[in-house]
C-alpha cells in the first residue's frame, strides 16, 4: 500500500513538472539569444533583425515565395515578416505566380498576405508595373493595387488606378485607365496596306472576366487618324469579335459616323453597324480630325420634302448660279453629305472592300442659301476597290429618287457617285422625271437632264 502511494505521488510530481516545462517552452522567447546585443531602438514587437538574407516562405511544406532582403525583421509571434530593400522577390499561388521588388514589403503567414510598399514593382507575363502599394491575398489569389500604377500591361503601356488582378484566371478590373499599344489595323482604302498602328485607349473602367471576354466602360480610342467613342464595349479574344453599344461615335478625317451598335468580326474582317446609322461625309476643304457634334438626320419621305419645298420663282444671276450648283457634280465634295440607314455591313479585307447599306437609306446635302438635294433608295452598294457608291432598287424598277430644292424630281434604276477625294463625277441609269425651270425663262431647258445627270 505504501509503495502504491509513493508511485502515485511521483506521477503527480512528474505531471506538474511536465506542465511547468511546457509553459516555459511556450513563454520563452525563441529569439532571446539572437536579440542579445540588438541595436537600441529595436521595437519590442520585433523578435529578431537580420541583414542580407535570402528568404524562403512555405505553406504546408510547399514553397510559395522567396526574396533577397537587405534587412529582415521577424516579429516575436513569428507570423509577420517585414522586408526592407527587397530584390528578386517571387510569390507563387496555386495557379500562377508573380515577381516583385520594393523598398519595403511585409508578409503575414497567418493570413497568407503579402504587402508591397510604395515604389514597388510587380511583374509577370501579363504586366510589369510600378505601384504606390499592392496587396496579394493568398487565400483568394487576388492582387490589388492602390493609387497610380504605370508600366507594361497586356502588351501595351498603362497609366491607371485601382487594379484588381486574379492570379489563378488572369481576370482583372482596372480604371480609370489610359493604355497605349500597337494594334493591327486592316486596310480600308484601295491604296492602303494592313499595318500595325499605335493606339491610345482611355476608359473609365476596363475588365476581363474568367475566360476570354474583356469589357470597357466609357471608352475613347484614337490612333491620331480616327477617334472612336462608346459608353460600353467588349472584346472576345477567343472569337476575335469586338462589340460596342452606344451611341457609338466614329470621327475620321474624311467622315464622321454614329450608330446604336457596332460589331466587328476581326477574323472575317467584317463590321456590322446597326440602329440609327448616320454618316457625315466631310467636304474636301474641311477634312481634319476633331470631335464634333454629329447632326441628327431625321429620315423623311419624298412627299414631305415636296410639300415643304418653295415654288420656283424668278431668280437673279447670282441665284441662278447657286441653282446650277445644286445640279452640278462638281459640288458633291464641296459641302457635307448626310447619309442615314438602319444597317451597314462592311467587309474591309484588302482586295474585297465593300459595303451593303440597307434599311431604306437616304442622303441629303445642304448647300448655301437654303438649297439642297435629297436622295432615297431601297439599298446602297459601296465598292471600296473602285471608290464608288451606288444606290439601287429592284431590277427594272425606278425606285431611286432624287429631289432638289430648285424643283427637280427624278427617278432612276440606280444612281452612282464617285467617293474618291479626287473624283467629282456621278451617273444614273434609266432616269426620268422633271427638271424645273424658272417661270420667266424665255426658253425651256435643254432636252434631258443637265449636268452629271446626263451621264446615262
Amino acid at each position: 500500500m505504501a509503495l502504491r502511494l509513493g508511485q502515485l505521488l511521483l506521477a503527480a510530481v512528474g505531471i506538474v513538472a511536465g506542465v511547468m516545462w511546457a509553459q516555459w517552452i511556450l513563454t520563452t522567447d525563441p529569439f532571446a539569444q539572437l536579440r542579445r546585443g540588438a541595436p537600441e531602438g529595436l521595437s519590442e514587437e520585433i523578435g529578431v533583425r537580420l541583414k542580407g538574407v535570402d528568404v524562403k516562405m512555405y505553406e504546408h511544406g510547399t514553397l510559395v515565395g522567396s526574396a533577397k532582403v537587405g534587412t529582415l525583421d521577424i516579429r516575436r509571434d513569428r507570423n509577420r515578416l517585414a522586408f526592407h530593400e527587397v530584390a528578386d522577390g517571387m510569390y507563387r499561388g496555386a495557379d500562377g505566380e508573380f515577381r516583385f521588388a520594393s523598398p519595403a514589403a511585409t508578409y503575414d503567414s497567418s493570413f497568407r498576405r503579402l504587402e508591397v510598399g510604395s515604389g514597388g514593382r510587380i511583374w509577370n507575363e501579363d504586366m510589369d508595373l510600378k505601384v504606390l502599394g499592392a496587396v496579394y491575398q493568398g487565400s483568394t489569389q487576388v492582387l490589388q493595387t492602390s493609387g497610380l500604377i504605370t508600366g507594361r500591361f497586356m502588351d501595351g503601356s498603362i497609366e491607371a488606378e485601382n487594379l484588381l488582378y486574379r492570379l489563378d484566371t488572369g481576370a482583372y478590373r482596372v480604371g480609370p485607365i489610359t493604355w497605349v499599344g500597337e494594334v493591327e489595323i486592316p486596310a480600308v482604302r484601295r491604296q492602303d496596306k494592313p499595318q500595325t498602328q499605335k493606339w491610345t485607349i482611355k476608359a473609365l473602367g476596363a475588365a476581363r472576366a474568367k475566360g476570354d471576354l474583356e469589357f470597357y466602360e466609357n471608352v475613347e480610342a484614337t490612333d491620331g487618324e480616327v477617334i472612336v467613342k462608346a459608353p460600353k464595349g467588349s472584346l472576345n479574344r477567343k472569337t476575335d469579335v469586338f462589340e460596342a453599344t452606344g451611341p457609338v461615335e466614329y470621327f475620321g478625317i474624311e467622315a464622321n459616323l454614329r450608330c446604336d451598335k457596332i460589331v466587328i468580326f476581326r477574323a472575317e474582317k467584317r463590321a456590322v453597324l446597326t440602329g440609327n446609322v448616320t454618316l457625315v461625309v466631310k467636304p474636301k476643304e474641311n477634312q481634319k480630325l476633331e470631335v464634333m457634334e454629329i447632326p441628327p438626320f431625321r429620315p423623311v419621305v419624298p412627299e414631305e420634302v415636296a410639300k415643304n419645298r418653295p415654288q420656283p420663282q424668278s431668280a437673279t444671276d447670282s441665284q441662278r448660279k447657286d441653282d446650277d450648283e445644286v445640279r452640278s457634280g462638281q459640288t458633291i465634295r464641296k459641302y457635307p453629305i448626310l447619309i442615314a440607314a438602319e444597317k451597314i455591313e462592311y467587309w474591309y479585307a484588302e482586295g474585297s472592300r465593300r459595303a451593303i447599306i440597307t434599311g431604306k437609306p437616304q442622303a441629303r446635302q445642304e448647300l448655301p442659301e437654303g438649297r439642297w438635294r435629297h436622295l432615297w433608295a431601297p439599298r446602297g452598294l459601296y465598292d471600296g476597290e473602285e471608290d464608288t457608291l451606288r444606290m439601287i432598287g429592284a431590277e427594272g424598277k425606278r425606285e431611286v429618287r432624287i429631289m432638289t430644292s430648285v424643283g427637280d424630281d427624278l427617278v432612276a434604276e440606280w444612281f452612282e457617285v464617285a467617293t474618291a477625294a479626287e473624283e467629282d463625277s456621278w451617273q444614273a441609269w434609266n432616269i426620268t422625271g422633271t427638271v424645273a425651270k424658272e417661270p420667266d425663262q424665255g426658253k425651256p431647258p435643254p432636252t434631258g437632264p443637265t449636268g452629271p445627270i446626263g451621264h446615262r
